[in-house]
């Protein structure tokens, strides 16, 4: 048998190709049907495929490989800048700048947060995470006896600068707070759940519930799970995503899974506390819960 010429072998190999190409579309168009419905009907299985239902799985598969992406980058990042995990005061870097960063993108939230629980002359305020006493400042202007608790050092001395004495700032575990029971009118907690370790998100939660007073209020503000609005709020998530990533892996990863065990409203159900009010902000990125916690 004579061997065929280079060029008749390159030809068959070309047409084959094509063949099996042809054979390939052909036998995507028997399997998915498109109906006058709206539906796709799938010929070799009789099931009927709903187009919103595979938009729904298309903008799930996007999300998942967003996630991807995003770990990826998290850990580029964290190599380059050499971030690693969270050192003991993780914010050292960032207080002189924070308030000039992150203050702005609060107006919204403080807002929401004063039309929730308006404050009134004497009323005690514990902020949890309080940072550099931005979110506590309000309150204290309006009469309120403010307490705020933090684990980084450098934010606790901008509160105190900013306060000159006038709340009472301590350093300590949001786990292991130093006041009695039943102490606080309003308990405060501004992004600061999502950077909790997984096992110990539950251990703060019920810290503020033991030392908020009978009918008091916690009022929650953290990440939500969506839907995001498009095109503002993923304008905003990419945002938020970057300053996540610059706080390091540690913080980036105790985030992205505080999302995905539900966000806030994971941790509501969790410990059955009831929603007397929600605020959805940044796009979908941002929820803000006011609970009543019962009295016993």
């Amino acid at each position: 048998m004579k061997n065929k010429p280079s060029g008749a072998r390159s030809n068959d190999r070309s047409k084959n190709k094509q063949s099996n190409m042809s054979l390939h579309a052909t036998a995507r168009r028997n399997i998915l049907h498109t109906a006058g419905d709206g539906t796709r009907t799938d010929h070799s299985g009789g099931k009927r495929i709903s187009l919103p239902y595979a938009a729904c799985e298309l903008k799930r598969y996007i999300a998942i490989s967003y996630r991807k992406q995003i770990l990826k980058v998290s850990t580029i990042l964290n190599g380059v800048f050499k971030l690693g995990t969270m050192p003991k005061d993780p914010y050292r870097k960032f207080v002189a700048i924070y308030d000039l960063v992150i203050g702005p993108t609060n107006f919204i939230i403080k807002k929401s947060r004063l039309n929730l629980v308006p404050p009134i002359p004497g009323m005690k305020v514990l902020d949890v995470g309080c940072g550099t006493g931005a979110d506590l400042k309000s309150y204290g202007e309006a009469g309120c006896e403010m307490y705020g608790i933090d684990l980084s050092p450098s934010m606790l001395e901008r509160a105190q600068i900013k306060f000159g004495g006038s709340a009472d700032l301590r350093l300590c575990d949001a786990a292991h707070t130093p006041f009695q029971d039943r102490f606080f009118d309003l308990v405060l907690s501004t992004y600061t759940l999502h950077e909790i370790p997984y096992k110990k998100r539950s251990s703060v939660i019920n810290e503020m519930i033991r030392v908020v007073k009978d009918d008091g209020n916690l009022l929650l503000t953290d990440f939500h799970t969506g839907p995001i609005r498009f095109p503002g709020g993923w304008i905003d998530k990419t945002f938020i995503t970057f300053l996540e990533i610059l706080a390091g892996r540690e913080h980036f990863l105790n985030g992205h899974d505080f999302l995905a065990r539900g966000g806030l409203q994971g941790l509501i159900n969790l410990h059955q506390l009831n929603v007397e009010s929600k605020r959805i902000i940044s796009g979908g990125n941002v929820a803000l819960f006011l609970l009543r916690v019962a009295s016993n």
